[in-house]
């Protein structure tokens, strides 16, 4: 958006300050362009909107919007920030904010807004604005945030691995459950936690089931960091993205060392399944002869159902606990069991039915037990109804938010171990290879499509923000080569995210070959303008010395001539004009020198005291003419390495603009100042001053103040050139200057700043 707004100042602004016909096509450039331009006065008043985007973006017409303040747009929430920023970009000339602005239909739309000041044509500070729907980038924000915080509070230990099973995220409830902090599991395998080694045939069940893309389930011994062992049940899926490939694998991990310990000391004592039974946190029963033989207080507070209501139910009666759904799933595995079959489901989940009617989920283990001299089933219930909800929140929220990454205009890509994990369609058009190809790649590969002069570049930065390393430069441009062979420009914004536990590289590109395009030919046409006037200056430059030529040898050879009443007149105003014309070529073919970037500093160690001693020294005669009382104060051993030539031109011109702007009797100070890191020269004056407005225009090229015919006892003569060439000499030097004045005849302080160093 940056590029839109320095478009549009450029091109749009200057042509309005200089005719309405060329603000009617720059007008029209702007209609054509997606983003909403808007035009704000002082009182944050609309005076123009492109009418396209205003009515594609958010249903207004033209005229809803035109001498209204931007003010009755915005969110209740955004206006304290709106006005102040508004009034911060006034002040500072630029500026930018996220709001929510209201649309036709009354809902509201967030939006990028990006700012530059300007003057039109009648001198009046107006606000250039140019708006970008970032809706969709908010709601996806707000859904990753939720999917984040979701994982976080779910009570299961929820471990992300790569490809490599490598594990790349795990939530807080891992690190309660192995007592490891986050960054000691990062990058290790899963069997890092295994209390023993998983017999080869457990280990080819769980590859062959989840690279088959199902859901392997099963318990092991796992280790705690402190050495405890375990019995983990365990749940290994796939992930998939939206093409069904598999890009990570999720295991979800439960301590159930509780459950397991119970069913075996029921097995050896009835006396302390009793016991640890009715301490257990997970429901227990024993069924046989199809009713119950058993309940803990656990399933009673489950079903809502107290123990001897449960005890006293006929054959049968217990399925009504269980929703119609799932009763043939959980009878058939109940027959089984009674029946030994091998192929039997142990652990399974179903919707129950409680006394009050609510429907909850339940997760069950259960196996065949001799119970009393009989067979029976002895089953372990827990409510996972909140778990469930989780994880439907879970899938819902990556839904969307692939959704609406696949709805932006934008390309957007995730790198992560030097692989693309994520990529949506935007990205692989402005790139010029399809997604199927994309999706594939790894850095290495992606690196080979960039131009030579910026692959470095690229690369350098894609490994560090892939690492999480801070020192980086988020946005950047470069360039890549298509299938074809033609360029494209890519504008990047891109950083460090966390995604799926690791650090990862979140890409953000938009093609600007057009622009780029564009800025190529304002480059031609600048180099043209400078070429152009380098050309007429030395055109000009051989007859006007042939010119003082001459009239230096009237005044000296002809002596008797120049007696002449007449010709004292003339000669004298001639002299004068061809000395000011002179000045006029110089100052252009120095400008011209200097934009181009060619002149080289001829840096010696100066005493800057010295310099601005003979710099008075010369000036003396100014000073003299207009009267002017004088005072000096300024540092005689401030030593400092600058191209002493240059630097004695911006004193001698800030001198002299003193003197033309300061009426006679008027007072003017040069000072210095001693910095830390910088030396300062200060040229104050008790002249006419400047008005804000002029000292944003003053150090531009041509950017003379015209103060001709106002009243002022002032010297008025110039180019406009001067102060713009001063700028250029002290920024070569690595320094600043710039102006203070409190407004109209208040006086002014001119003053430039060198580093030491």
């Amino acid at each position: 958006m940056d590029e839109v707004i320095h478009f549009i100042e450029m091109s749009l602004m200057k042509k309005i300050r200089k005719s309405e016909k060329n603000y009617d096509r720059y007008k029209h450039i702007s209609e054509n362009i997606t983003d909403l331009v808007g035009i704000l006065n002082k009182s944050f008043e609309y005076e123009f909107v492109n009418e396209s985007p205003v009515y594609n973006l958010l249903g207004y017409q033209k005229e809803d919007l035109i001498f209204k303040t931007v003010l009755d747009f915005i969110h209740q929430d955004d206006i304290n920030s709106a006005i102040s920023n508004l009034k911060k970009g006034f002040e500072k000339g630029s500026g930018s904010a996220e709001i929510r602005f209201k649309h036709k239909n009354s809902k509201w739309i967030w939006l990028d807004v990006k700012g530059k000041m300007f003057f039109d044509k009648d001198g009046e500070k107006k606000a250039l604005l140019v708006s970008r729907d970032i809706t969709e980038r908010k709601k996806t924000e707000e859904k990753a945030n939720l999917l984040s915080s979701i994982t976080q509070q779910v009570k299961d230990s929820i471990i992300l691995t790569d490809l490599n099973f490598k594990i790349t995220y795990i939530n807080k409830a891992t690190e309660e459950l192995y007592g490891y902090e986050k960054e000691e599991l990062l990058g290790k395998t899963p069997e890092f936690l295994n209390a023993e080694p998983l017999a080869d045939e457990i280990q080819n069940d769980i590859y062959q089931t989840i690279l088959s893309k199902k859901v392997w389930k099963g318990a092991h011994l796992n280790k705690k960091k402190n050495g405890h062992t375990f019995i983990c049940d365990l749940k290994i899926s796939p992930l998939l993205d939206e093409y069904g490939n598999i890009i990570a694998f999720i295991s979800i991990q439960r301590d159930i060392s509780e459950i397991r310990d119970t069913q075996q000391l029921l097995v050896e004592s009835e006396e302390k399944f009793q016991m640890l039974a009715e301490q257990a946190i997970v429901g227990i029963f024993i069924i046989q002869d199809y009713v119950y033989k058993y309940v803990n207080e656990k399933f009673c507070d489950l079903s809502g159902y107290s123990a001897d209501k449960l005890m006293n139910w006929k054959p049968y009666e217990f399925f009504k606990l269980i929703h119609p759904d799932y009763v043939e799933f959980t009878k058939e595995q109940a027959m089984k069991k009674l029946k030994g079959k091998s192929d039997v489901t142990n652990h399974y989940q179903y919707k129950a039915i409680k006394k009050t009617g609510d429907i909850a989920w339940v997760e069950q283990y259960s196996s065949k037990i001799n119970y009393q001299g009989k067979e029976a089933i002895l089953g372990f219930i827990l409510e996972i109804t909140d778990r469930k909800k989780t994880e439907a929140e879970l899938k819902e929220s990556e839904q969307k938010f692939r959704k609406m990454s696949e709805q932006s205009l934008s390309g957007i890509a995730i790198l992560q171990n030097d692989k693309f994990v994520y990529l949506n369609k935007s990205f692989a058009k402005i790139v010029g290879y399809p997604v199927e190809e994309l999706i594939n790649w790894n850095l290495n590969d992606y690196l080979q499509i960039i131009h030579p002069d910026d692959r470095e570049k690229v690369k350098e930065q894609a490994l560090k923000k892939q690492k999480g390393i801070e020192e980086v430069i988020n946005h950047y441009e470069y360039r890549i080569v298509n299938k074809d062979g033609q360029i494209t420009w890519i504008n990047n914004n891109s950083g460090t995210i966390i995604y799926k536990g690791q650090t990862a590289d979140l890409i953000n590109t938009i093609d600007i070959t057009e622009r780029k395009r564009m800025e190529e030919e304002l480059i031609k046409i600048s180099n043209m303008k400078s070429e152009l006037l380098n050309r007429i200056s030395h055109e000009l430059k051989t007859p006007i010395t042939t010119i003082n030529g001459y009239l230096e040898l009237l005044t000296e050879e002809y002596e008797d001539l120049t007696n002449n009443p007449t010709l004292d007149l003339i000669i004298p105003n001639l002299i004068s004009g061809t000395e000011k014309l002179n000045t006029l070529i110089n100052n252009i073919i120095k400008t011209v020198s200097l934009d181009s970037e060619n002149i080289e500093l001829n840096k010696v160690r100066a005493n800057l005291g010295e310099l601005i001693l003979s710099c008075l020294e010369e000036l003396n005669p100014f000073l003299y003419l207009r009267k002017h009382n004088l005072k000096v104060n300024i540092d005689n051993s401030l030593i400092i390495e600058v191209d002493a030539v240059q630097i004695k031109e911006v004193i001698v011109h800030l001198l002299i603009n003193a003197f033309k702007f300061t009426p006679p009797n008027g007072n003017i100070e040069i000072y210095t100042k001693d910095g830390e890191n910088m030396i300062s020269v200060y040229v104050k004056d008790d002249g006419i001053g400047l008005k804000q407005e002029e000292i944003d225009y003053l150090f531009t090229e041509f950017g003379k103040i015209e103060l001709y015919g106002k009243g002022y006892d002032i010297m008025i003569e110039g180019s406009g050139l001067g102060l713009h060439i001063c700028k250029k000499i002290i920024n070569l030097h690595d320094g600043l200057i710039n102006v203070k004045s409190e407004g109209r005849n208040k006086g002014s302080i001119f003053y430039f700043k060198l580093p030491k160093n």
